[in-house]
């Protein structure tokens, strides 16, 4: 989650936004980056799934993660930590 938080945080700093929270991020995620068409739609449910879980697992008691939700989760993850650079990326050329 962190890793695409941080990457998220950075593509709205990079555009002009200051987001002050977790979910002030991801509030100008779907605004400004999957509503604007900067990053295609999909990302969107993985962004919100990495969020709940880690809210799950800093604030419940008990935290259960299955092996094969955690492999699917790392491998998507991989793909949006690189759209997410790519993003980025395509902003220094063209800024």
């Amino acid at each position: 989650y962190y890793s695409c938080f941080h990457l998220v945080t950075a593509s709205l700093l990079q555009m002009g936004h200051k987001p002050k929270t977790h979910a002030g991020v991801k509030n100008m995620f779907g605004q400004h980056l999957i509503n604007s068409g900067k990053l295609d739609k999909s990302w969107s449910p993985l962004y919100s799934t990495l969020m709940d879980r880690r809210h799950e697992s800093d604030y419940s008691d008990f935290f259960v993660i299955s092996d094969e939700e955690m492999n699917d989760l790392l491998a998507e993850t991989k793909l949006f930590r690189q759209a997410l650079i790519d993003n980025l990326n395509d902003k220094q050329i063209q800024g």
